[in-house]
């Protein structure tokens, strides 16, 4: 009987954190522009994801994420810089999950 019950803690415990990860909705973060650095968050554990730069051309480049769902992708030789563009950054998993992250044009003085 004692038996059951802690295999049934147990089952209800694994089913639970992919749960309380399936009801968060995939994010993105900037994380510095120069090197243009972005984080995503709870996409698909150890899923494969398309993170797809649109600024002055579409740069796409692809990443895995982690165990927890997480990942950190560096753009080489994209730097936006203190005065760069705006833009858009779309993060797609493979298995349908979104992410979205606008990229707002800084004001810049005039020289």
């Amino acid at each position: 009987m004692k038996r059951t019950i802690l295999t049934s803690v147990v089952a209800v415990a694994a089913l639970a954190a992919p749960a309380a990860q399936a009801g968060r909705a995939p994010s993105l973060q900037l994380v510095d522009r120069d090197p243009l650095t972005v984080a995503g968050a709870n996409f698909k554990p150890l899923g494969s994801v398309k993170v797809t730069l649109y600024a002055v051309r579409p740069t796409t480049r692809a990443t895995r994420a982690s165990r927890a769902g997480s990942f950190r992708l560096v753009f080489d030789g994209l730097p936006l810089g203190r005065c760069g563009g705006g833009g858009q950054i779309r993060a797609t998993g493979a298995h349908g999950e979104v992410a979205v992250l606008k990229l707002p044009q800084p004001a810049c003085m005039a020289k």
